[in-house]
């Protein structure tokens, strides 16, 4: 798509359905997730199974973190300076780095079972 046609509701929400209900559905599982592993977390003294959760909750940060960035690197408009320009660089990588990082969390967390 050229920059002309992105119109703002397209920044804000995505480019289609599919990219929108990626962004708000990971996101609010996300939260839940955390929401719940934090419930869990509290209510429980098997260091084990502290140590699961809060692999949990840090994994659902990072998602929730990830997507945040790659929301709002996606929403700024082209023709910025220089100093916007390095931020959304800035954004995009860790975008990018905290879907892999969440997953090596996940995965250490199940280890821990």
């Amino acid at each position: 798509m050229e920059t002309e046609e992105i119109t703002t509701s397209m920044k804000i929400f995505g480019k289609n359905a599919s990219e929108f209900l990626t962004n708000t559905v990971g996101t609010v599982l996300a939260l839940v997730n955390i929401g719940l592993a934090a419930w869990d977390l509290y209510s429980t003294t098997d260091p084990l199974e502290k140590a699961m959760d809060s692999l949990n909750i840090a994994s659902g940060s990072l998602s929730v973190i990830g997507i945040a960035a790659g929301w709002i690197a996606g929403s700024v408009e082209e023709g910025i300076d220089i100093g916007i320009m390095i931020t959304c660089e800035t954004l995009e990588m860790v975008a990018a780095w905290m879907g892999p990082l969440s997953v090596v969390l996940a995965v250490g967390e199940l280890s821990s079972l």
